[in-house]
């Protein structure tokens, strides 16, 4: 399959939409109403970047987000997409979209600036429209629904799948010219990653990104040109983060090491010093990696989960021991001070 489609018969009304969102469409009219007013800043925080936008990740308040939530179960829960698309999808990871491009002789990444922001409700309301094949008051409710200030709101649960389809009806003929040419293509939201088994001379790369910027063009998108990299065989190829040089994505050998090492000094630490509310900061933060390492090296990432564990458990039983003991030394104390008496 080369491109996303959709499972179910179109809502073909706005009362059917808010059936199938379990609210009355007096509800949901109520919320469309109120939707514009119903996002706050999730964090002070606000990245910079070029132009003098910021990316904003906002929370959006109960009623929406659970209307939200609904839209992402009952209407993106019946598409499936292509094996190129593989951002923000449920079961899939960057894994799979690194594992697209192993044992290849050239790598290419590409970006998309501030994709989410640069996503304007003009191309949301198309895609429910266009792809979904929704009439136009439900493409129009669906989009009041799901955007924020004529844009893709970073932080709402439909904004990554909205996201993943505004290409809808121009990346598959994008993906068949390149894979033409012996070039893959994929995308983990913004990110572009083109890649080939092959020696690509000069103006076959030059090709290709133009081709994917054209694409970016057709829809009112820009690249990040500050992000476009290529890399050649002889040293690392890299996507994600991860090495493709070889017949399956590995994290690099630093990265394991440094993650072998920060596991192995924390079961230390734990069976010296204990369970207490630093160390679990510490141990929920390696425990993260450990279980980012097990998505490439599973093996590897086994024996340092069952090290910790094993900590944990001998530190939680001292920890348990040394409570006994002070209860049984208070006690005692207080047996003494009542026989004083």
């Amino acid at each position: 399959m080369n491109e996303p489609s959709y499972r179910n018969e179109p809502i073909g009304s706005v009362r059917a939409l808010a059936h199938a969102l379990g609210r009355s469409e007096r509800k949901l009219r109520w919320l469309i109403d109120k939707a514009p007013r119903m996002y706050r800043v999730a964090s002070d925080e606000v990245q910079a970047v070029a132009g003098g936008e910021g990316k904003i990740v906002y929370d959006p308040a109960a009623p929406l987000k659970e209307a939200q939530q609904r839209i992402l179960r009952a209407i993106f829960g019946a598409i499936e997409f292509p094996t190129h698309i593989n951002g923000g999808i449920r079961g899939r990871s960057y894994r799979d979209d690194s594992a697209l491009h192993t044992r290849t002789r050239v790598v290419i990444k590409l970006d998309i600036s501030v994709f989410f922001e640069s996503v304007s409700d003009h191309l949301a309301r198309a895609v429910w429209q266009h792809f979904f094949n929704f009439p136009p008051d439900v493409a129009w409710a669906l989009t009041a629904l799901t955007t924020h200030e004529g844009r893709l709101p970073r932080g709402a649960p439909t904004s990554a799948h909205l996201a993943n389809l505004v290409f809808w009806d121009v990346e598959p003929d994008l993906v068949r010219a390149l894979a033409r040419r012996g070039i893959t293509y994929s995308r983990y939201v913004d990110d572009v990653t083109l890649s080939s088994r092959k020696k690509l001379p000069k103006d076959e790369i030059e090709w290709a990104i133009a081709q994917v910027y054209g694409m970016f063009f057709r829809k009112g998108l820009r690249p990040n040109r500050k992000k476009e990299g290529i890399s050649f065989a002889g040293g690392p190829l890299r996507v994600h983060g991860v090495n493709v040089n070889s017949d399956h994505p590995t994290i690099p050998q630093e990265i394991r090491r440094d993650i072998r090492q920060a596991a192995h000094e924390l079961a230390s630490e734990l069976l010296s010093v204990g369970l207490d509310e630093p160390q679990r900061v510490h141990l929920r933060h390696v425990l993260g990696r450990v279980a980012w390492m097990n998505l490439f090296h599973a093996d590897a990432s086994t024996k340092l989960r069952r090290k910790l564990d094993e900590a944990v458990t001998e530190a939680e039983a001292g920890r348990d021991a040394n409570d006994r003991q002070a209860r049984d030394c208070s006690e005692a104390y207080g047996s003494n001070r009542a026989d004083d008496l």
